[in-house]
């Protein structure tokens, strides 16, 4: 049974409409997780720096530690030496 043109017409408004909401419904979605990406790039770009700054903070009292233990070392051999 064929259609009458007002039902054609019909029929393509909507799907036409159809399309239009499909588009803007993929649109909003693709807007949303490029933002949720974003956000989750930002977070993991804090904590890596967090880590790197901790691990900055470990190196340098690791390093501030030998220099304390060496500077003892030379102190107390000047000491002996000067004692004697």
């Amino acid at each position: 049974m064929s259609q009458t043109p007002k039902e054609e017409a019909d029929e393509m408004k909507a799907n036409t409409a159809a399309t239009k909401i499909q588009a803007n419904f993929r649109g909003y979605r693709d807007t949303r997780e490029a933002l949720e990406e974003k956000s989750a790039t930002k977070i993991q770009a804090g904590i890596r720096g967090f880590l790197v700054r901790k691990r900055q903070q470990a190196v340098q009292a690791a390093a501030t530690r030998i220099q304390a233990g060496f500077r003892g070392f030379k102190t107390r051999k000047l000491l002996k030496q000067n004692g004697q």
